[in-house]
């Protein structure tokens, strides 16, 4: 069953930074990842170049992807399967959550 992890962050988010090296290694490791920023394309280009993050960022300025999944906070986690089911959501950031979450991409 191929698993997508959509992370929502925002650029002035310092748990959505704090929380972009463990994606990237997620993406190094071959879990496809696909970072979600609800902020526009300059500030967003930014925090990718700062961060130097290895996984595709897609825009949700106008927030519809985030009401789509009924978002209340940034970052939220959510593990998507092959028909983008939402097989898990974790809002914020927790460590051992991110590591069960990448245990299931081996």
């Amino acid at each position: 069953m191929p698993l997508r992890l959509l992370a929502f962050l925002q650029t002035d988010c310092p748990t959505c930074r704090l929380i972009a090296p463990y994606l990237n290694r997620l993406a190094e490791q071959g879990a496809a990842v696909t970072g979600v920023s609800q902020d526009d394309e300059a500030v967003t280009s930014q925090f990718a170049t700062q961060l130097k993050i290895r996984f595709p960022i897609t825009r949700d300025a106008d927030f519809q992807l985030s009401r789509q999944y009924d978002l209340v906070t940034v970052p939220t986690l959510l593990l998507l399967d092959e028909h983008d089911a939402v097989l898990r959501s974790e809002p914020g950031f927790d460590k051992g959550v991110l590591n069960e979450i990448a245990a299931l991409f081996n």
